[in-house]
């Protein structure tokens, strides 16, 4: 879930990747964090665990933004398929 999400933001929002990395990612250690303040005590290995939700956001955001890139370049559009702008003024 953490690298679909991260990468479909990345993907649809490529201009800072970064926020979409921190957002996703640091969501799973407030989540761990929550829990502890609450009466659930995960342990330490799910509390680490948490935190390498981060390293899996950071490398999806990046690859989000790998696909957006390459879907430019690779289906760029043509000049002859752009239409031509309408001129104001029309010349006879």
């Amino acid at each position: 879930m953490v690298t679909g999400f991260t990468m479909f933001l990345a993907y649809r929002r490529p201009e800072r990747v970064w926020r979409w990395a921190l957002l996703v990612g640091l969501s799973m250690p407030a989540a761990g964090f929550v829990a502890l303040l609450t009466r659930e005590h995960p342990s330490r290995g799910m509390i680490a665990g948490t935190f390498a939700g981060l390293a899996f956001s950071i490398v999806a955001a990046i690859g989000g933004r790998v696909l957006h890139r390459a879907r430019t370049i690779l289906f760029a559009r043509k000049d002859s398929e752009v239409p031509p702008k309408a001129n104001s003024q029309s010349s006879i």
